[in-house]
C-alpha cells in the first residue's frame, strides 16, 4: 500500500513552539488537522481543484528531513505518497555529489540501490524482505487493520544496513559492502542470500527507524504504543529496549523518522506520526489533529550511553583483574602444594 510515487513539501508554517529551545522531550513543532497546499494564485488553486489534482483530504505526510545549513536558515521538508489522486505537486533537491539511496519497495518485498556517482541503480531481493503473516494484523490506539507489507524501516551504521518489514517483530542486517556492490546482483537479484541476517527482536511491530552517530537505534513500536531505543552495547531483545518518555497520542503511527544534527552540533530526532491506523480503516476525523512533525534533542540519551559504556569497560577491565589475581594465587598455591608434596616424598 506504500508503493507510490513521493512528492516533497517545503513547509513555511508557524512552529507549534520555539525551535531553538532545547528541551528533552518529544517536541511539537507543527500539527494539522488536514494537510493544506500553497498555490501562487487563487486562480491555480481553484484550476487544480477542477482538475482533480487537488484533494486535501487525500494528503498523508509520512516522512521528514531537515535541511539546517540553506544560506535562507532552516527548511524542513515533507513527503506524502501518491496513494490516489489530488496530491498537486512534488519538490526534490539533490546536492550530493556522491551518495547511496537506498529505496524500500514494500509492496514487492525488494530494496532498490542508487549509486549517484555511477548514475546506476539495482533491485535486491531476500526472504527477510517479506512480511510475517503471524503479524499482518495491527492494533494501534485501539483500532485493528489488516496490512501485509513488505520492508519498510531502514537504518545504517556505516557498515551495516539494518532493515525490517513492517509486519514482522525482527530486525535484520546486511553488510553495505554486499548491497553496494552492482555486479553481485547484476544476473540474480536473490544473490548471497546467507549475507542478511537477523539481529533483533522487538516486543512489537513498528513502522520507521533512525539510528544516531552513537549507534542508538530509534523506534516506535504500535503496541504498546513507546517510543524506545536499542543500545548498541545489549542484545536486540525486548528486555533490552530502553523507553524514551512520549506521549502515546502524538507518537500513534510513526511512518517516518531521521537523525539530524543542528547548528550547535547536537543530534535531533526528527519523527512524522500520521495516526495511519484511521487512514486505514476510513475513520479519520478531519475535526482533530491527525499529523505531526515531533523533535527530540539526543544529547541526554547519548550522554547516558557514554556513561554506560564507560562503565561496562570499568567492569570489564575490574573483573579482569580479578581473575588475574585469582589465577595468580592459584598457582602459587598449587606450587606451594607441589614443593609440599615433594618435601613429603623425601
Amino acid at each position: 500500500m506504500w508503493r507510490a510515487f513521493f512528492v516533497t513539501l517545503i513547509l513555511a508554517l508557524t512552529p507549534h513552539a520555539i525551535l531553538g529551545a532545547k528541551i528533552l522531550k518529544v517536541e511539537v513543532l507543527y500539527e494539522w488537522k488536514q494537510v493544506v497546499y500553497g498555490f501562487a494564485t487563487k486562480e491555480d488553486r481553484q484550476d487544480a481543484i477542477d482538475n482533480d489534482n487537488l484533494a486535501p483530504e487525500n494528503a498523508t505526510p509520512i516522512d521528514v528531513a531537515v535541511d539546517y545549513h540553506s544560506k535562507k536558515g532552516k527548511r524542513v521538508f515533507m513527503t506524502t505518497p501518491r496513494f490516489t489522486t489530488g496530491i498537486p505537486y512534488t519538490l526534490a533537491l539533490v546536492t550530493c555529489s556522491k551518495v547511496q539511496v537506498y529505496v524500500a519497495d514494500v509492496l514487492y518485498h525488494g530494496l532498490v540501490v542508487y549509486d549517484s556517482e555511477l548514475d546506476a541503480a539495482w533491485r535486491i531481493e531476500n526472504r527477510f524482505m517479506y512480511p510475517d503473516p503471524d503479524y499482518g494484523l495491527f492494533s494501534i490506539a485501539d483500532e485493528k487493520f489488516f496490512l501485509m507489507d513488505g520492508i519498510f524501516g531502514l537504518a545504517s551504521d556505516g557498515e551495516q544496513l539494518y532493515f525490517h518489514p513492517l509486519s514482522t517483530i525482527y530486525e535484520y542486517a546486511v553488510p553495505l559492502s554486499i548491497i553496494n556492490n552492482r555486479t553481485i546482483f547484476e544476473e540474480d537479484v536473490e544473490a548471497v542470500p546467507l549475507a542478511f541476517r537477523r539481529v533483533g527482536e522487538r516486543s512489537s511491530p513498528c513502522a520507521a527507524q533512525a539510528m544516531d552517530s552513537q549507534n542508538n537505534l530509534y523506534f516506535v513500536t504500535f503496541n504498546p504504543i513507546k517510543l524506545t531505543r536499542w543500545s548498541p552495547n545489549k542484545p536486540y531483545t525486548p528486555e533490552n529496549e530502553l523507553d524514551i518518555p512520549a506521549d502515546p497520542q502524538l507518537i500513534e503511527f510513526v511512518s517516518g523518522m531521521k537523525v539530524h544534527k543542528n547548528e550547535a552540533g547536537i543530534e535531533e530526532l526528527w519523527m512524522t506520526s500520521n495516526r495511519f491506523q484511521q487512514i486505514a480503516r476510513g475513520t479519520l476525523d478531519f475535526s482533530e489533529v491527525n499529523f505531526r512533525l515531533l523533535r527530540r534533542p539526543l544529547d541526554d540519551i547519548q550522554n547516558q550511553s557514554t556513561s554506560d559504556e564507560s562503565q561496562s569497560v570499568s567492569v570489564s577491565s575490574s573483573d579482569e583483574s580479578q581473575s588475574d589475581s585469582v589465577s595468580s594465587s592459584d598457582e602459587s598455591q598449587s606450587e606451594s602444594g607441589s614443593s609440599s608434596d615433594e618435601s613429603q616424598s623425601d
